[in-house]
């Protein structure tokens, strides 16, 4: 009698380790470099539409960014940065004077997906290589413990080779403690495991790696774009506001008591949480928890969160957004996270109200 035993996984990418940009950046940043920082909004949109995935991610961006007094909308369809737009670029990607926009695609941008801060002289000695970003995308995306943000090909190479091997014969990790073993460049072994990985019969370990990098970033071989705008692209999508569920209408005139109702609950459950180190806020799914640990019937989290965002609107409670630059628990961050209007929040202000 034949049996099959299921193999285990091979390790897998997945796009929910890059780190979020904010959907605004790539339109400063564009216009920082432009001539006199302006520039037609049809030009702009040309050519930063393929770092959104959904186009209308662009329009969102490019509203928020002029609701906050970043940039100036004309009348006659021109973009301007202010002062105050260029600094939030430059905060985030540092000194744009002097700088090309291929130069800020492939260097600047798309190593924040990768928890790289581009300000600092190591990250720009690092990127001088353009195939450390590739390596460092690798190691991010699959998830290789140990090794930096900053890491060299022959590590990130080791490290997969281990990886895949290990996740299907794990009696043989001890092995990779050998210091032979480290020289993947002359394993005929590990580089066919790789080449199998990416299913490819015949090429070079950096063959293996580009094809198993692409696939990770769902990048097909005749799409335009390399890795660099998948990166961004993919940062971006991240940090979008994800759509609200749709709700049924409701008779506000009648809920009107039910409501501030609630609300009150809710804020006097605030007062006596905090979500450190954010003083003065405590997080939407933090106040729900402690409320259902209580004993308050506050239904599913998708309906508290529904009924805290009509209690914002309504001006019975203070809510505000989290700076993505900031230090959330990932799961508790999405946890929280409630649409509003064109824009996203996350925590009940719990000192004034």
């Amino acid at each position: 009698m034949t049996t099959s035993q299921q193999q285990a996984p091979l390790p897998g990418p997945d796009l929910d380790r890059l780190s979020p940009i904010d959907p605004g950046l790539p339109i400063l940043a564009f216009l920082a470099i432009s001539g006199h920082g302006s520039s037609s909004r049809d030009a702009v949109e040309k050519a930063l539409t393929p770092l959104y995935a959904d186009p209308s991610q662009f329009g969102t961006a490019l509203a928020a960014l002029g609701d906050e007094g970043l940039i100036w909308l004309s009348k006659g369809g021109r973009c301007r940065i202010d002062d105050s737009g260029r600094a939030r670029a430059e905060g985030k990607i540092g000194k744009l004077i002097g700088r090309s926009w291929p130069a800020i695609l492939s260097r600047a941008l798309p190593v924040l997906a990768l928890g790289i801060d581009p300000r600092t002289e190591k990250a720009r000695v690092y990127l001088a290589r353009r195939e450390n970003l590739e390596c460092a995308a690798l190691a991010r995306l699959y998830g290789l413990s140990g090794l930096g943000t900053m890491p060299t090909r022959p590590q990130v190479r080791f490290a997969l080779l281990r990886a895949m091997i290990a996740s299907r014969l794990p009696e043989c990790e001890p092995a990779f403690t050998e210091i032979s073993m480290h020289n993947t460049s002359r394993d005929a072994i590990g580089r066919a495991v790789m080449l199998g990985a990416a299913g490819l019969k015949r090429g070079a370990l950096r063959d293996a790696e580009s094809v198993l990098l692409r696939k990770a970033l769902g990048l097909r071989p005749e799409a335009a774009g390399g890795v660099a705008e998948a990166l961004i692209r993919s940062g971006i999508t991240k940090a979008a506001p994800r759509p609200a569920p749709s709700m049924p209408k409701v008779d506000l005139r009648k809920a009107a008591p039910d409501l501030a109702e609630f609300a009150a609950t809710v804020r006097d459950l605030a007062k006596t949480l905090r979500t450190d180190p954010f003083a003065g806020r405590v997080a939407i799914a933090q106040v729900y928890d402690a409320g259902t640990s209580r004993g308050l019937n506050f239904g599913s989290l998708d309906g508290f969160k529904a009924s805290v965002a009509e209690a914002g609107r309504a001006g019975l409670i203070d809510l505000e957004r989290y700076d993505i630059a900031g230090p959330m628990d990932t799961a508790l961050r999405d946890r929280s996270r409630i649409a509003f209007g064109r824009d996203e929040r996350h925590f009940i202000v719990n000192e004034w109200i």
